[in-house]
């Protein structure tokens, strides 16, 4: 949820109490900076640190953060003056927005109104700043979706005749002599792709002889219905991760701890679980790996079948999955819980044994230091972080690259969603793109 127009004038209020020198005003631009691949030092961030006057200052930060709709941007300037607000009416009013935000009941975000600049008095290099700046984050936007579209359009290339089946089931309203690329995106130019897909399958189930099902084309129509799915999951929970895991890639550097990201999905729901991995894994790779191979690289983590075994389980190997402690036990019961039962937890996990130490602590720190190094990820999922919420502030304290994803106890409606139209394609999915044993794990 993003907030309105009359609770950022009441951020602006607070903004203006506070004093920013250049070191505070950074402070403020590493997560927007972070958020399209960039540093406070580059252009146009540069320049928003050397603008005269606080005011300008804050203006051209609520239009950039609006304009992104991100909310957690907007979570990361509220939690930023929370910590350089001293009047106790600011604090109480940061804390009501900041319950604002992580409000699990979703409503449509505000549209960003571009009056409140055009309103305001600011000078021309800021309005310049301000331009420079909103280009950048539509360019990374552009470069994310051209992404995801050309992975999905060279898996066609390696499949004709499943391209040739999306067209004739006439409701990507293409010509039949269509180019990969204008399937891609009318693949992706749907609300939510995943139902198109649902859709597309059921027309084939209803005249199959019109179609031309090949087996050799299951690894591309499964890889295809992979990205639909993390397509289909909610932007504003796209967007969180990419940002969390933003921050936890730029830990090793930084003083500030990761943040938590909520997720609306049941944990009962294991396949949701299991997407939720991949578009981790995903974001993880968009950020870490050589733009110039990105689109292969995402490929050969969500089409293994053609892959070396090796390449693929080295792209797995930079995202750690590992599983949360128990809510209690004997040890925690009398002395609480303590760094250093966290730590041997962790190194427990990661070894996938019982591995005693003398200085649990003192290892783990090395080992994520060489994980961080490696640009490799390790990621806890807590199912209940009622129960365990002493256990994460001590983990976000102490190991703060170390990333918590809670589970809310509640079903998200788009997640459902998801659910639904999954299992519909795979009660009506023709008989030869169904995956066998022997194709690989492309669905998994």
């Amino acid at each position: 949820m993003l907030l309105t127009d009359q609770q950022w004038v009441q951020l602006e209020s607070i903004f203006e109490k506070v004093p920013l020198d250049n070191h505070g005003r950074k402070a403020f631009l590493i997560p927007i900076a972070r958020s399209v691949r960039r540093d406070v030092a580059d252009s146009p961030f540069a320049e928003w640190l050397a603008i005269p006057g606080a005011d300008d200052f804050v203006v051209i930060m609520r239009y950039v953060i609006q304009k992104a709709q991100e909310p957690a941007l907007e979570r990361s300037l509220v939690h930023g003056l929370k910590k350089k607000a001293l009047n106790l009416e600011d604090q109480e009013t940061l804390s009501s927005l900041l319950e604002f935000l992580i409000d699990p009941q979703r409503s449509p975000s505000p549209e960003h109104n571009d009056a409140v600049v055009s309103a305001r008095a600011i000078s021309q290099e800021a309005q310049q700043i301000i331009s420079q700046s909103v280009d950048l984050f539509e360019k990374s936007a552009c470069e994310r979706k051209d992404l995801v579209a050309s992975t999905i359009a060279k898996s066609l290339r390696n499949a004709e005749k499943l391209a040739s089946n999306l067209i004739k089931s006439g409701l990507l309203e293409l010509a039949t002599d269509a180019k990969v690329e204008d399937i891609s995106r009318a693949l992706l130019s749907s609300e939510l792709p995943i139902k198109l897909l649902d859709d597309i399958v059921r027309a084939w189930n209803r005249q199959p002889s019109a179609y031309q099902f090949i087996r050799t084309d299951a690894p591309e129509f499964h890889m295809i219905k992979e990205i639909l799915v993390m397509e289909s999951l909610p932007h504003e929970d796209r967007n969180q991760f990419r940002h969390a895991l933003l921050e936890a890639k730029h830990s090793a550097t930084s003083q500030g701890t990761s943040s938590d990201v909520d997720v609306p999905v049941q944990k009962e729901d294991e396949r949701m679980l299991d997407y939720v991995k991949k578009l981790i894994q995903q974001t993880w790779l968009l950020l870490t790996s050589d733009q110039k191979n990105l689109s292969e690289a995402l490929r050969l983590l969500l089409n293994p079948r053609d892959t070396v075994l090796y390449e693929r389980t080295r792209l797995l190997g930079k995202v750690r999955f590992i599983q949360g402690p128990n809510a209690g036990n004997d040890d925690q019961y009398r002395n609480g819980i303590t760094e250093k039962v966290v730590a041997q937890h962790l190194i427990n996990e990661l070894a996938g044994r019982e591995r005693i130490v003398e200085e649990p602590s003192k290892v783990l720190k090395q080992e994520l230091s060489r994980m961080s190094e490696e640009e490799e990820l390790l990621v806890m999922i807590v199912t209940d972080k009622r129960e365990l919420l002493s256990y994460l502030e001590l983990l976000q304290q102490s190991f703060p690259s170390v990333q918590t994803i809670g589970l809310k106890p509640y079903e998200g409606k788009k997640y459902s969603e998801v659910t639904h139209h999954l299992d519909w394609i795979e009660k009506k999915i023709p008989p030869p793109y169904v995956m066998k044993l022997d194709d690989g794990p492309a669905h998994r």
